[in-house]
């Protein structure tokens, strides 16, 4: 029996001929090395000939190449005002991502952020958070890009969060009406 790999790259089937990538183009099993973004989907099969009949062709094999995903928009600084405003930050990714989640780091620790009355958007591109308090403030965010084989995490961005003035009058000397008219 003899054996021949076909690949199909979009343009219908060629023989696989072995090179850097691909070894053993004419045994039963065909081995690529360093498989390259560009190699997923790529479809292949082996054709079987023998002395006798007509060559045999086996069932397709998809290949399915896991491209680490790679940040496309880091979020940005944010600074606002103590309960008033709406905060929102945004960050992006490519490649093969399988989900989403942003972060927060509270000084200490890195953890992931869940939607509740401040956070929403916890597991998308853009997270929102609302009536932000004054005990977030110099919290960090970051999107993490999640994929089969490895996390990658966007830039952190700080928010800032401003205390709203307070004017205490009890600390004013009180100047009394009578006495400025004497």
């Amino acid at each position: 029996m003899t054996y021949q790999w076909q690949v199909n790259k979009g343009a219908g089937f060629v023989n696989v001929v072995d090179d850097a990538n691909f070894s053993g183009s004419n045994l039963n099993t065909l081995t690529i090395t360093n498989s390259q973004a560009a190699f997923n989907n790529y479809i292949f099969r082996v054709v079987v000939s023998g002395t006798c009949g007509i060559p045999v062709y086996s069932n397709f094999a998809v290949l399915r190449v896991n491209v680490p995903p790679a940040v496309t928009l880091n979020p940005v600084d944010k600074q606002y005002c103590d309960a008033q405003d709406r905060v929102i930050f945004s960050a992006n990714g490519s490649g093969m991502i399988d989900s989403l989640r942003w972060q927060v780091f509270n000084g200490a620790i890195w953890s992931d952020v869940h939607d509740n009355v401040i956070y929403s958007g916890s597991s998308s591109q853009q997270l929102t958070l609302d009536a932000v308090p004054l005990a977030l403030n110099g919290y960090l965010y970051r999107l993490a890009l999640k994929a089969k084989c490895t996390t990658v995490n966007t830039a952190a961005a700080t928010l800032t969060v401003n205390p709203n003035p307070v004017v205490n009058f009890a600390a004013v000397d009180p100047i009394h009406a009578a006495e400025v008219f004497r």
